[in-house]
């Protein structure tokens, strides 16, 4: 059944309506087969009962009529039903895929033109329309089984709990087993081992922040690292003012949180120690010494500023709340003090949830992972088979957890690299407009609606979905002429059986309502056996196709979907249209001034 090449590119839906002709037939033909075991067994069922008997014997001694309705209703069915469930397995698909490429309602990436999508967004003014929520992506490489013949480079992506709970589709896009709000869960419990202390802000609208110092040299750079509320992390430098301060031109208009502050070897000293190397005995020291920061202001307004908890994996600290002493030797690692520190040693596992590749390679669900400088342990808390925009391997875990782990050792490094909005309907206009404004407008913005209509509208799916939904329709409504046709001709073919009975002194009415329940024995028959085959047909077909609307692999892998809503409608309709056509032609039946003789010629 493969795809047939169209004019404009792509594939014709591999499930052709043949195919379909061919299954319903088929299900029909079983039903006209079934139909006088079925009545065999309605013949028992109902001995107390006169109208049944006579309803079950017309069947049993004329069955050809009534088989071949009843297999004509299953037919009907069968396509209807598939119609139905595949046209909603495709419109499914569709939503899957959409919110596989975007897990909220806007995702907005990197392009040609902006390295990081923060470069260019105003998430403040995105965060001011109504309704509308920021969700930053971290994501950085890190090696997987360090040292090791296991060993992998995969990224490690930072998600917020809440960002997790917000992902349209989970089970569909993931493959999950377990749901999203005990992963939430699972990843807001990661501990960062250190004792709950106040981090460090620097207020909103700070022009200048100046922190007490003593010894600071021209031999090395000082440097104050900070991220908005967006998590865009930026390096402030830390200038001499005076002997006695440093001070950092932060000018930000939002509060930043502190990150960490950074030692590194400046231009001068680097130039006169590599000039010095190999010189005899001129070889310069590397920069060393002992910085201590003391209490902080901003634009001369003091600050609350704990030093207390700070620490250092190149440098050794003591640090008080109202200060901080750092010796330092800096060589080829980075010197990075940063608040809430905890030694390597005493470093937690890491919550996390990867792929069943990475996971299949854990020794008693621990995956060693190299963040930065630092080795960190990570727990498996759940396997994804599939992770939305991330590749074939993956490491997901808190946010905050992994923006810490690199900040330890390599600050700058906890890149936003996605930034997800979630957005109400009401809301997605003007989001729209902010985002189609320069600068948002050179960053790559990609809208979960707008995927989903592009793929729900492609040319291949609207067509075969529409031939195959007026096929069902079409089918319907034969069968429902069908009942009418088949009750018009047992009424004609069992005259003598009707004449005998009114002999016999049955009422007329009586007559009729044998037409009746022989009619809705019929659709008993017919419309369950269709509906159960089309639903089958339904499962088998994209089982063995897994394609979508225009007959390609996609991601996540199609789902049956079998309409329930539709489903249940569609019977409701076939039943209810079935007995209503019966029960009008029923009722015309036998309504001549006196009883019809047989097999007289009446012209």
């Amino acid at each position: 059944m493969a795809g047939r090449a169209l004019p404009g590119g792509g594939t014709a839906d591999p499930l052709t309506t043949s195919v379909t002709t061919l299954v319903a037939i088929a299900a029909g033909l079983v039903a006209a087969r079934v139909w006088p075991l079925v009545l065999a067994g309605l013949g028992a069922a109902g001995r107390r009962s006169v109208t049944w008997r006579v309803a079950v014997t017309g069947g049993r001694t004329r069955p050809l009529t009534s088989a071949v309705t009843a297999a004509f209703v299953a037919a009907a069915m069968c396509a209807t039903l598939f119609a139905g469930s595949y046209r909603a397995t495709l419109q499914d698909s569709a939503d899957d895929q959409a919110a596989y490429q975007v897990p909220l309602d806007v995702a907005v990436s990197a392009s040609r033109d902006v390295a990081t999508p923060l470069e260019a967004l105003d998430t403040a003014a995105l965060a001011a329309v109504p309704g509308v929520t920021v969700r930053p992506v971290v994501a950085s490489a890190v090696t997987a089984f360090p040292g090791t013949v296991r060993a992998a480079g995969l990224p490690l992506v930072g998600l917020d709990p809440d960002t997790v709970l917000a992902m349209h589709r989970w089970t569909a896009t993931t493959g999950a087993t377990v749901p999203a709000v005990q992963l939430a869960g699972e990843l807001g419990s990661a501990d960062t081992g250190a004792a709950a202390v106040a981090r460090p802000v620097v207020p909103a609208g700070t022009r200048v922040l100046r922190i007490a110092a003593a010894g600071a040299t021209a031999d090395a750079d000082v440097s104050l690292w900070v991220a908005g509320p967006d998590g865009d992390e930026r390096q402030v430098p830390l200038l001499q003012a005076g002997t006695d301060a440093l001070r950092a031109p932060v000018a930000t208009d939002v509060p930043l949180r502190v990150v960490a502050v950074e030692l590194a070897e400046s231009a001068t000293h680097l130039v006169h120690r590599q000039h010095a190397v190999g010189e005899g005995n001129t070889d310069q020291p590397l920069a060393a010494g002992r910085l201590t920061l003391g209490a902080v202001t901003a634009d001369g307004t003091p600050v609350p500023w704990s030093w207390a908890g700070w620490g250092s994996d190149a440098a050794t600290v003591d640090a008080r709340a109202d200060r901080l002493a750092a010796d330092y030797r800096i060589d080829d690692v980075r010197v990075v003090l940063t608040p809430g520190f905890v030694p390597l040693a005493r470093l937690p596992e890491l919550p996390v949830a990867t792929d069943p590749q990475t996971a299949g390679s854990a020794v008693d669900g621990i995956v060693p992972v190299d963040v930065g400088a630092t080795t960190v342990r990570g727990r498996v808390v759940a396997t994804l088979p599939r992770m939305p925009t991330m590749g074939g391997r993956y490491l997901v875990a808190d946010r905050a957890a992994v923006a810490a782990l690199l900040d330890r050792s390599e600050p700058g490094t906890a890149a936003v690299t996605q930034v997800w909005l979630g957005v109400p309907d009401g809301a997605l206009p003007a989001v729209r407009q902010l985002l189609a404004a320069p600068p948002a407008s050179t960053a790559t913005v990609v809208y979960r609606a707008d995927v989903r209509t592009a793929v729900a509208t492609d040319p291949v799916a609207a067509r075969s979905g529409t031939l195959l939904t007026l096929a069902g329709i079409v089918a319907l409504l034969l069968a429902l002429v069908a009942i009418a046709l088949a009750v018009r001709i047992e009424d004609g073919d069992g005259a003598a059986d009707g004449l005998s009975l009114e002999l016999d002194g049955l009422p007329p009415a009586r007559v009729r309502r044998t037409l009746l329940l022989r009619a809705c024995l019929v659709l008993a028959v017919g419309i369950p056996f269709g509906a159960a085959v089309g639903l089958l047909l339904t499962g088998v077909a994209v089982r063995l196709i897994g394609l979508g609307s225009a007959g390609v692999d996609v991601q996540p892998p199609v789902q049956v979907a079998l309409g329930g809503v539709w489903a249940a409608v569609l019977v409701v309709v076939a039943v209810a249209g079935g007995v209503g056509v019966a029960t009008v032609t029923a009722a015309a039946g036998l309504r001549g001034p006196r009883p019809l003789v047989p097999e007289m010629d009446l012209r």
